[in-house]
């Protein structure tokens, strides 16, 4: 709202950036498949963060590409680590604390969504928002190193069961 004084251009960017969500979500949904997740992770991490470049752009045009960007490929970043998720909980050594695993992840994606903002509107002062906004961005590849190792132990303990 502050880049855009007109409420027809800020409406049409929520239109754009909502059906890029559903086509994201559908393209996500019939193209990648369990051996792609951390594929489908590092393409939507890099789109984002050269498609954040395009905020240093003045004018609504850039906000509303990258707000076209940014609610396509959040699929392909947020659906995997989802997944994951759900595939480590569903282990039999964690049946009995699934609730509080639950617990433990809403906790960290809270405190990091306050973090997140916090970082976006201070950094906002100092740099400018588009920096900003790629600094996290790029620490999206930190989700991705972090959670290969347990893609790695489901991947062994489902190649040991199917060898049972």
């Amino acid at each position: 709202y502050e880049a855009v004084a007109s409420e027809f251009v800020v409406g049409l960017s929520n239109l754009l950036a909502g059906t890029m969500g559903v086509v994201g979500a559908m393209v996500y949904g019939r193209v990648i498949k369990e051996s792609s997740r951390f594929r489908s992770m590092w393409i939507g991490t890099t789109v984002l963060a050269v498609g954040a470049f395009t905020l240093l752009l003045e004018g609504p045009v850039p906000i509303i590409i990258f707000s076209m960007l940014n609610s396509f490929f959040s699929f392909f970043i947020l659906n995997p680590p989802v997944s994951i998720f759900f595939a480590a909980i569903q282990l039999p050594e964690h049946t009995d604390y699934q609730g509080e695993l639950h617990g433990i992840r809403e906790l960290y994606l809270s405190v990091g969504k306050a973090v997140g903002v916090a970082f976006t509107m201070y950094f906002s002062t100092l740099l400018s928002p588009a920096i900003a906004i790629l600094i996290l961005t790029l620490s999206q590849y930190l989700t991705i190193f972090l959670q290969k190792p347990i893609q790695r132990e489901l991947d062994s303990r489902n190649a040991g069961s199917m060898e049972n």
